[in-house]
């Protein structure tokens, strides 16, 4: 069972683990003399140990780290210096040398040794002071503590990435830059106090495990590089997550429920790719703009005006679309409709996406409102490519899979 659990709950750091493997050896060996100098190894050192040498893919185990730091010596030490006190890995070592020291029996001996052994990596007393908040937040597991260490941040650790040290507990940004940002929580119930902006701009941004309500404003981001929800719970209204100039956009294992002026709107895009996600009763009631005669009631793609980008590629795999629909506040007569997606970029007759990918993906329940005398009508409009790829979709092609509403069931 700690086998397991050791392994459930590696610290998978992607510095450490993609160190080479002779510095990574250093790296671990040095780790263990924390362990074992004038300390008696305690049953937490030992297991978190397990955890970040599972993490890192280490070769050997626990105990043959242990011995072999037993037989390190000052030159071996000063070649693990030389090896990582230029580069990012040092922050994480002494992060983890504090954690350790932190579960062991806290000698002062110990505690000295360890910051000998930091300051040969060349840290500053501000940089230590920031890691020292965060290993007390990671042993108290306590999120205000790593919030309130972001107070002290400063050029060489602004950019750490400490989510993996900090998963179990943390909610809140725990990556918070004006060009990256990160938020999470351990799961969606747990995120329910969490304040989010809903304006981003010139930044890569992420979202994962969070319950979102989006019922009182919409979400817009701006050339921004990638924009990525993760798991994350998100009810709606009559606000879009808008996204202008945003080159890539993914969506994993998302559930977007209740929209109903579109979820996503895209707009000089390049990527789209949603992935196991599902959409429950989502739309959009039509507000019959020159563009807006495509539909597209849960995704819209505009690639159009001057300057405009080409849209690269687009992949909808093992997604679930029920009760989505497209919807007029008085009837209409339309030529084509997309009741799921529509793409619209100024040159209709000849533009394509250079690849579309469709796997897997249901359509249930699906239709529309209001509208009569189309001439074509399908869960996608005008979304061809150079290259497709579709297979296994289930309800996307034929009248029979798109149905008529009534007002009452639209209300629904």
């Amino acid at each position: 069972m700690e086998e397991i659990r050791t392994e459930k709950y590696a610290v998978r750091n992607p510095v450490t683990v993609g160190l080479d493997e002779y510095v990574k050896g250093l790296y671990l060996k040095a780790l263990c003399t924390v362990v074992q100098y004038d300390n008696t190894p305690t049953g937490m050192q030992t297991m978190y140990l397990k955890r970040i040498l599972n993490g890192m893919d280490a070769e050997d185990t626990e105990e043959e780290y242990l011995r072999k730091a037993l037989e390190m010596n000052e030159a071996d030490i000063r070649e693990f210096a030389n090896a990582i006190k230029d580069k990012e890995a040092r922050y994480y070592f002494a992060l983890e040398g504090l954690l350790l020291a932190g579960m062991g029996e806290r000698n002062r001996e110990n505690y000295e040794y360890l910051a000998e052994l930091i300051g040969i990596l060349g840290l500053s007393g501000r940089e230590l002071e920031y890691l020292c908040q965060v290993a007390k937040s990671v042993l108290l597991q306590q999120s205000p503590l790593f919030d309130d260490a972001k107070d002290l941040l400063c050029a060489g650790t602004k950019a750490l990435d400490l989510l993996p040290y900090m998963w179990e507990y943390y909610c809140g940004a725990v990556v918070d830059l004006d060009t990256r940002k990160k938020y999470y929580a351990p799961d969606p119930e747990a995120s329910g106090e969490m304040d989010l902006p809903n304006e981003y701009r010139n930044c890569e941004v992420s979202f994962e495990n969070l319950a979102i309500d989006m019922t009182k404003a919409g979400w817009l981001f701006t050339h921004c590089k990638e924009v990525r929800f993760r798991n994350c719970r998100i009810e709606g209204g009559g606000y879009a997550i808008r996204m202008s100039r945003v080159k890539r956009v993914v969506m994993e294992h998302c559930v977007f429920r209740h929209f109903t002026d579109r979820v996503l709107e895209m707009e000089q895009g390049e990527e789209l790719e949603i992935v196991g996600s599902e959409f429950l009763s989502c739309g959009c009631t039509l507000k019959w703009t020159s563009s807006c005669d495509l539909g597209g009631g849960v995704l819209y793609l505009d690639n159009s005006g001057s300057n405009c980008n080409l849209l690269r590629s687009v992949l909808l795999r093992d997604n679930k679309f029920r009760r989505c629909y497209v919807a007029s506040p008085q009837i209409e007569y339309v030529d084509k409709m997309g009741i799921i997606a529509a793409y619209y970029d100024g040159r209709m007759e000849t533009a394509k996406a250079e690849k579309l990918t469709l796997l897997r993906n249901e359509f249930s329940e699906c239709g529309w409102y209001n509208l009569i005398g189309f001439r074509e009508i399908g869960m996608l409009c005008n979304l061809h490519a150079a290259e497709e790829i579709l297979e296994g979709n289930i309800g996307m092609k034929g009248s029979e899979d798109i149905r008529k509403f009534t007002e009452e069931e639209l209300g629904t």
